[in-house]
């Protein structure tokens, strides 16, 4: 109630290009993209059969990868599941543009045209926003007087509650420190994210598990 005014409750609303859901899970959004990116994925099979591989792949980044990478560092936080869903229309966007068989395996493609998956540029976005705000993130060795074997990497306040493992600064905190050290020790914003894009292009992630095997 409101002034005496009824208010009906929504179950989801957009902001700044956001479809907010009630319970966060990013559902409604990730809906959202997808059918903005099946447009492209049409787009993109059209256009195959007059266009050369460079033209088809300007489209996918102006019809699909840009829609993808809005907002993926909050919405990346939703289910695997979701997320897959978006991975299989780049997937199938691959196929289209290198003319492959839609059963023909594209992991090693995505690295060859310089595409990050959604897995992966959900742990770009995230990182990234780590490093633009570094000065205000704890480090391992904030509290200590003497030099420690991990004093800067990132400090990661233990939680419970699975919404607050999810935030972006905690996310990203959390890949950052699995970073190969010549990634976290460059201190050039530019060269950090030129070094952190060629390296999650070419893990051509198919899941935030992939990331983490490595190490």
């Amino acid at each position: 109630m409101l002034d005496n005014q009824i208010i009906s409750q929504s179950s989801t609303s957009k902001f700044l290009g956001l479809a907010i859901d009630q319970h966060l899970n990013w559902s409604n959004h990730v809906a959202m993209v997808l059918s903005r990116i099946s447009s492209g994925l049409y787009a993109l099979r059209k256009m195959s059969y007059i266009c050369s591989i460079e033209t088809l792949t300007t489209i996918y980044f102006a019809y699909i990868h840009s829609i993808i990478s809005f907002g993926i560092s909050l919405y990346g936080a939703t289910s695997n599941q979701i997320m897959d869903s978006i991975l299989k229309i780049q997937k199938q966007a691959i196929r289209i543009i290198l003319h492959l068989d839609f059963n023909e395996s594209v992991k090693e493609h995505f690295s060859s045209q310089n595409i990050m998956t959604v897995y992966s540029l959900y742990v770009f976005e995230t990182v990234l926003y780590v490093k633009e705000n570094f000065e205000t993130v704890l480090k391992l060795g904030y509290n200590h007087e003497y030099n420690t074997r991990n004093k800067d990497k990132l400090f990661l306040q233990k939680h419970n509650l699975e919404f607050y493992r999810k935030k972006p600064s905690y996310i990203g905190a959390k890949f950052y420190n699995y970073l190969p050290l010549n990634i976290q020790n460059e201190a050039n914003f530019n060269k950090f994210k030129g070094l952190l894009k060629v390296y999650l292009v070419n893990k051509a992630l198919y899941s935030i598990d992939e990331f983490f095997m490595d190490k």
